[in-house]
């Protein structure tokens, strides 16, 4: 296992450090929620200490010349902010856009909707840690900070309040235009959005749940990868550890949605394949009712796995059904009816370039061995193109 770690240690750059500090803290608070038992006050405040060094640390960083980071405090009381109104409530949390008293900085204030606040206050300290793990990257949704109310004793994270969600923008383009984002639209967000992602996969975090819901749009037609609700660290972690399911099943990784032990980063650069087709073609690529049929969608563009790649699956739920998808797309391919190329069906030279779609087939292989990461994706000839054109991200209906 040694070799694991040391090769996940390589993937973290030049500051391995912070992705084993998160680690720690992640087990730290896995190991409390592990208890069922509250956490205290001055327990939340001693691990937000961590946290915030965490981001101190990241930050710094990245400070170039004479530009200075101004360091992370204490817990804020939820008295200091004014709020505004609802941005939405999710399955288990509720976001309010907020004004700082003193600062008059703008921000979303998420806050867990549970029993017991102290659960709650674990999520969003685990939140928090990846946050701030990559504190400072421009793709990323800015941590701003931990708060609490002294009355009731709930937390709530502040965050970089933005715009819409790029899920929002894309169906409203659509519902004004009549047609999805244009290539170098696309191709100006993918270069942010890799790039968040090459930043979150450096400090060995896999976000598990990328996709148009939970990607921002800033004023300025930036995107920003948000909410780290279902993200888990891989520091320290071997390929034996079995890793829960997680992530919307729309965007979710074939080896994810078979539960394979020890899945990697590279579920993160398929989810951000599903996202780069549903923004070129105005559609998610695969959207079935449960992951049986979802899976079958996925062999149907792409191929049924051949016995020796499907070997690590085995043992998994489709495992009977594969070896019948198998001699189905057999008998079509024979008769003509299948063949190899079915993505580029889906998504035609006259939405998507040559150069395009050797990213999106890169990000988009079935075999986690032979898809791109981030990092390597970015590096690709379609991102060349200095086209800066501004990205059409204009919403009718404000957040």
């Amino acid at each position: 296992m040694a070799v694991v770690d040391d090769q996940r240690a390589a993937t973290a750059g030049k500051n391995p450090a912070i992705a084993y500090r998160v680690a720690s803290i992640c087990a730290m608070l896995d190991e409390h929620d592990a208890t069922e038992t509250p956490m205290s006050a001055s327990r939340v405040a001693a691990v937000y200490s961590m946290i915030a060094d965490v981001a101190n640390a990241a930050a710094e960083g990245r400070m170039t010349g004479r530009r200075r980071w101004k360091p992370y405090t204490g817990i804020a009381r939820r008295y200091d902010y004014l709020e505004l109104r609802s941005l939405g409530d999710g399955a288990s949390a509720d976001v309010t856009k907020a004004r700082h008293h003193a600062t008059g900085h703008t921000v979303a204030l998420k806050t867990i909707r549970v029993d017991s606040y102290s659960a709650g206050a674990v999520e969003l300290l685990r939140e928090a840690c990846f946050m701030a793990a990559c504190h400072g990257h421009p793709s990323l949704v800015r941590l701003h900070g931990l708060a609490r109310d002294p009355d009731s004793g709930v937390y709530s994270l502040a965050m970089e309040c933005l715009g819409p969600s790029l899920h929002h923008a894309l169906r409203d383009r659509v519902a004004r235009t009549g047609r999805p984002f244009p290539e170098a639209s696309v191709r100006l967000m993918m270069r942010q959005l890799l790039s968040g992602a090459a930043e979150l996969h450096k400090n060995l975090i896999i976000h598990r749940d990328i996709k148009p819901d939970n990607i921002l749009v800033a004023v300025d037609g930036a995107v920003k990868i948000g909410d780290y609700g279902s993200a888990l660290s891989i520091a320290g972690q071997n390929d034996d550890d079995a890793y829960w399911a997680a992530g919307t099943r729309t965007c979710c990784a074939p080896e994810m949605l078979l539960e394979k032990p020890g899945y990697d980063t590279l579920v993160d650069t398929w989810s951000l394949g599903c996202v780069m087709a549903e923004l070129l073609t105005g559609e998610a690529l695969f959207k079935e009712h449960c992951d049986s049929d979802q899976l079958h969608r996925i062999y149907d563009v792409f191929g049924v796995p051949g016995k020796r790649e499907w070997k690590p699956y085995e043992s998994s739920f489709v495992a009977d059904k594969v070896p019948v998808w198998r001699r189905e797309q057999a008998q079509q391919r024979r008769r003509g009816r299948w063949h190899s190329n079915r993505l580029r069906e889906l998504v035609p030279e006259k939405l998507l370039s040559k150069e395009g779609f050797e990213v999106l087939k890169g990000l988009l292989a079935c075999n986690p061995n032979k898809r791109l990461a981030a990092a390597a994706a970015i590096k690709l000839p379609w991102f060349a193109d200095n086209d800066h054109a501004p990205v059409e991200l204009q919403v009718t209906v404000g957040h």
